[in-house]
């Protein structure tokens, strides 16, 4: 019976085109080297996700990891003033806490935390993404896409993502949570141009009945 790595393996070896060069004189060889080169090095990211034990899934986010999170929140919601920063903060940390030590996601907070310190180390000669200004962070964001110049469904494309897989998983991942917890919160709230007063969310301090009709 196929197993989900089984099948993203699959998809995998289609997408790098490699049924194309089957059907070519000599296609058989270079296919069933190339599938010793899958087996071998490009167990998908979320294999890997998967495999962490139950004790290693939920705790504390600590150090620089939480600076990190921060950091690509503010990609995600660039703060306008001081105020606004520490509401982001607050959101964040808040969500952030629930996920890792509630929920069982703190190896996508880890992961994606290393990832992001990783790249900020080797491309931009920083010791931290959160000490990168904010263009040299979209910047680097950018770099987990193929150029512009590159179709989407191009050889080189798919070879581009799948050389990059795991920093998307995992980034990307990441960036999914942050913007759920925007938009569960005050700051989403404006975003998407309600006028007025935010309700709060459940178990929200600041949690205020809406106006009649709203």
């Amino acid at each position: 019976m196929p197993t989900p790595y089984s099948r993203r393996r699959r998809r995998i070896l289609l997408g790098l085109g490699v049924t194309a060069v089957a059907m070519t004189a000599g296609g058989q060889a270079l296919l069933s080297r190339r599938n010793v080169l899958i087996e071998r090095y490009a167990r998908p990211a979320y294999d890997q996700y998967l495999g962490f034990a139950p004790e290693q899934r939920s705790g504390p986010l600590a150090g620089e990891a939480v600076s990190e999170v921060q950091a690509l929140a503010e990609v995600i919601y660039p703060p306008a003033g001081a105020e606004e920063q520490q509401e982001l903060q607050r959101v964040v940390s808040q969500w952030m806490r629930a996920r890792t030590e509630l929920d069982g996601q703190l190896p996508l907070y880890q992961q994606g935390a290393r990832l992001l310190t990783g790249m900020a180390r080797q491309s931009a000669n920083s010791d931290t993404f959160a000490a990168l200004d904010q263009s040299t962070r979209i910047a680097l964001l950018a770099s987990l896409e193929p150029p512009e110049t590159d179709s989407p469904n191009s050889l080189r494309s798919h070879w581009f993502r799948f050389r990059r897989r795991e920093s998307r998983f995992y980034i990307y991942g990441l960036r999914d949570e942050l913007i759920d917890a925007i938009f569960t919160s005050r700051l989403g709230w404006q975003i998407v141009g309600n006028t007025h007063t935010w309700p709060g969310a459940p178990g929200d301090p600041a949690a205020v009945a809406l106006p009649p009709g709203a």
